[in-house]
């Protein structure tokens, strides 16, 4: 495609729309943003932001300015005719072919006479009085998204096109950036739901570590576990951790523990601008020493062993030095009277826990 300069005014312009299009928050702001936008830029009788899902037979379009002769229904006959016949817009079949999404003209690729023998003229164009039309279409996995500029008469210049050319990987990112933040949304929603039906606690943090949304049932975890009667900031625990973990894009977990027994267990996802977390504190029920012969602080090792943990998680969650985990263990394997932590974690899950009256 053959470039050209591009006006002081319009970089100027082009610049001032960059900045609009980035402060889009939903998609439905975007898309009547870019409509805008290029109405502005590019001379045309109509600009429409069309979202074509071959798949699914529909077609959803933002268009300046709206074509209100048209019925509902005839609008609906128009859409149906040009997914029909759109094998023949060689603008589509070019995209589709190559993934070129750069703009193009239909009169690039047919002459006016070869044009008016389409179907996709004849049932669509010819009604709107569209003899030409400049697209350029944006990257998605399953729709094809175009930006459409029509002319009653043909041809586009070389500043058209280069003016549309600099704005697509702006749109591009807008695009990708409201899509990104919907199914953040989306994902929040799932989350929430999940977390109220399992009484569950749900934090967003942003990319520093800080909470910026929380649930009532984490406000309630945080206030029981930590005593914590504001969740302006996170506890010192979780906050720590978040900054250690900070930077890793995989799932992580944080296991914390009381001398009373009780657990909360943290789970990291990462997520766009921050980290969701969900929060499930859980009682454990303590082991019955008195049946097995072991003292409180041998039990809630052993205990800790069952959970999975190494030696130094250990030694961190309870407060004590890894070495006196060791010996706190090897103590309670020859009172077992076994060799090795897995036949203690073995012993330990046929032991009865204590009863309600016993605690």
């Amino acid at each position: 495609m053959a470039r050209t300069s591009v006006p002081a005014t319009d970089v100027e312009r082009l610049v001032a729309a960059a900045d609009s299009l980035a402060s889009r928050g939903s998609l439905e702001e975007l898309r009547h943003r870019a409509v805008d936008i290029v109405t502005e830029l590019v001379e045309a009788t109509l600009v429409a932001w069309n979202e074509v899902d071959l798949d699914g037979q529909q077609i959803a379009a933002v268009i300046s300015p709206p074509p209100d002769q048209f019925t509902a229904q005839e609008r609906a006959t128009m859409d149906a005719a040009f997914i029909e016949h759109v094998a023949d817009h060689p603008v589509i079949v070019h995209y589709r072919r190559t993934r070129d999404g750069r703009p193009y003209a239909i009169s690039d690729f047919l002459s006016a006479a070869a044009f008016h023998q389409t179907g996709i003229y004849r049932h669509f164009y010819r009604h709107l009085g569209a003899e030409d039309q400049l697209s350029f279409v944006l990257p998605d996995p399953s729709l094809i998204i175009g930006i459409a500029l029509n002319r009653a008469r043909r041809g586009f210049s070389a500043r058209d096109r280069q003016v549309c050319n600099l704005l697509r990987p702006h749109l591009v990112q807008a695009y990708r950036s409201v899509e990104a933040a919907t199914r953040m949304k989306r994902m929040t929603s799932t989350f929430q739901l999940a977390a109220a039906e399992r009484g569950l606690g749900f934090i967003r943090v942003d990319d520093e570590g800080q909470p910026y949304e929380t649930s009532l049932s984490a406000h309630s975890i945080l206030h029981r576990f930590f005593d914590l009667h504001s969740t302006s900031s996170l506890p010192d625990e979780i906050s720590q951790w978040l900054a250690r973990d900070r930077g890793r894009n995989s799932p992580a977990e944080l296991v914390l523990y009381r001398s009373d027994g009780r657990r909360l267990i943290v789970h990291r996802a990462p997520a766009p601008s921050g980290d969701l977390l969900l929060l499930s504190e859980q009682p454990k029920r303590p082991l019955d020493t008195r049946k097995l012969g072991l003292t409180t602080r041998e039990a809630e090792v052993l205990a800790l062993v069952r959970e999975g943990l190494a030696t130094k998680r250990i030694a961190s969650a309870i407060g004590i030095s890894p070495r006196t985990v060791d010996k706190h263990i090897q103590h309670a394997l020859d009172k077992l009277g076994v060799r090795t932590r897995m036949q203690a974690i073995a012993l330990i899950d046929h032991a009865s826990p204590l009863s309600t009256a016993d605690a």
